[in-house]
């Protein structure tokens, strides 16, 4: 334990026990914002609380602070954390609780081991962290007096929540759920959204904090204006991912959001198994002064590199290109896809006299799917939509990239066929033009060409043949026969 401290027991705690704010002031020496002295009453008020939170405005620290307070106020008393991973445990919620502790004005009376997360006053008097897969874990702990908090929350199996609810059923248990609100589905959405009158739900947003609104000390380490208008002009206000890391909600994703937040998520990073497709790279020209050119390389249908740049300059665009392509060692099957939209002509022309395998890509032009498509952008977006939502695709962890294929809408127009959002009514509710999607967009496209060629020419077919398998080809493709989308 640390010296130099004046020694307490639960006793003379009594007067601030009840109080989680005075005792953190008190006995940990803790300064709170005030949507943390918000959180912290409530869940003294409350048996379960719920908090969507934004990102970096100090959920982290004010439960750590409730862990402490709710085990030293409290004779006997149990307080179970956990999180989606080990590492969320240990080395971000317990290194906090860790470091209050180590702080605290006061000996109160607690040890914890060098390295586990724990904290024990006596053999049945103690708070624990752990991450498992198994709900068995989260069952067997009895107190009077118990607490449960579940850290990022929105990414808990169902199945842990359920151990949750086995503990909470065997007296009166508080439990405080927090996390950054990333799709409107699953069990932490039911608690901050679900109208069950089970829970207390509480939002807190990055435009909220001190720091922000420039009402008190600046809070080193919490989000910063910088941060803030950064992800402004990045993402846009209307962005799911601006919606759920800076205010703190959860994704306004209606049956016009074509492609769900939560079916990227679970993209990144995602493992799968080879196929037999050469590499495509792709590339989206900027066409205006804001836009980006952007390539992608997609191999084993795997995001393996992203680019973007400012500036029009083309030959500097089919440099990068080959420059990539010889870096990556892509080999000369290489597909190269471009926007072949007004500058994108350019880039085209000198690759095919370059002997590159090019194809060009225009989205304003006729489906292969005319009945249920009004043209080849929205059928595209539509296939790479499918390989979200099948898991057939794994991207990298690009928060801009994230934001652009997550706000595109699409609406069904009164002839049956799917329209998708004009690039000029996204700006009109504050999205920008999605050109890192776009790319992407056109890579999953070749890799699709290529497919389908390969399909096609494996055996010699009549000409009716070879038009039912184009049909067939497309289908499977873009996710469903004709008129029949997969939602």
């Amino acid at each position: 334990m640390a010296t130099g401290r004046s020694k307490a027991n639960l006793e003379s705690l009594a007067d601030v026990a009840d109080d989680p704010v005075l005792f953190g002031e008190i006995f940990l020496g803790a300064q709170f914002t005030p949507d943390q002295k918000k959180v912290m009453r409530a869940v003294q008020e409350h048996d379960r609380v719920a908090v969507h939170s934004g990102h970096a405005v100090g959920k982290t620290y004010l439960a750590a602070a409730l862990v402490i307070w709710f085990l030293h106020s409290r004779r006997p008393a149990k307080v179970i954390t956990t999180a989606p991973t080990w590492t969320q445990v240990d080395e971000v919620l317990w290194s906090e609780i860790r470091m209050a502790h180590e702080r605290a004005r006061v000996d109160l009376g607690s040890e914890m081991p060098p390295r586990a997360p724990e904290m024990r006053v006596d053999p049945e008097h103690w708070a624990i962290g752990i991450s498992t897969d198994r709900p068995g874990r989260m069952q067997g702990y009895h107190s009077p007096n118990q607490m449960i908090i579940i850290d990022e929350a929105a990414g808990v199996e169902q199945k842990i929540w359920d151990g949750v609810e086995f503990i909470a059923s065997g007296g009166k248990v508080k439990i405080l759920c927090i996390g950054n609100p990333e799709a409107p589905d699953g069990p932490f959405f039911e608690a901050c959204c679900g109208g069950s009158g089970l829970w207390h739900s509480i939002n807190l947003s990055c435009l909220d904090h001190p720091n922000i609104t420039g009402e008190g000390e600046l809070i080193p380490g919490a989000v910063t204006p910088d941060w803030v208008e950064g992800r402004e002009l990045e993402w846009g206000k209307g962005s799911p991912l601006y919606q759920a890391r800076v205010q703190g909600l959860f994704p306004e994703e209606g049956t016009d959001t074509l492609i769900s937040l939560k079916w990227v998520n679970e993209a990144v990073g995602r493992s799968l198994e080879r196929e037999w497709t050469p590499a495509i790279i792709a590339c989206d020209v900027a066409r205006f002064g804001e836009d980006e050119t952007v390539l992608v390389v997609l191999r084993n249908r795997t995001l393996e590199r992203l680019e973007s740049w400012k500036g029009r300059d083309l030959m500097e665009t089919v440099g990068r290109i080959k420059r990539l392509k010889s870096e990556l060692d892509l080999g000369p099957e290489a597909l190269v896809v471009i926007d072949d939209c007004g500058l994108g002509g350019g880039v085209t022309d000198r690759l095919r006299e370059l002997g590159e395998n090019v194809l060009p890509f225009n989205g304003g032009t006729k489906p292969r799917d005319e009945k249920d498509f009004l043209n080849k952008r929205t059928e595209s977006w539509w296939a790479l939509r499918e390989a979200f939502r099948l898991g057939e695709i794994s991207i990298s962890d690009d928060s801009m990239l994230k934001s652009q294929l997550t706000s595109i809408k699409y609406k069904p127009r009164s002839d049956g066929r799917v329209e998708l959002e004009k690039k000029d009514d996204m700006l009109r509710r504050g999205v920008k033009s999605p050109d890192r999607g776009d790319a992407l967009v056109m890579a999953w496209y070749g890799r699709n060409q290529l497919k389908l060629s390969r399909r096609m020419s494996t055996t010699p077919k009549t000409s009716r043949d070879r038009t039912r398998d184009l049909r067939s080809g497309a289908s499977d493709i873009l996710g469903g026969p004709s008129g029949k989308w997969k939602m």
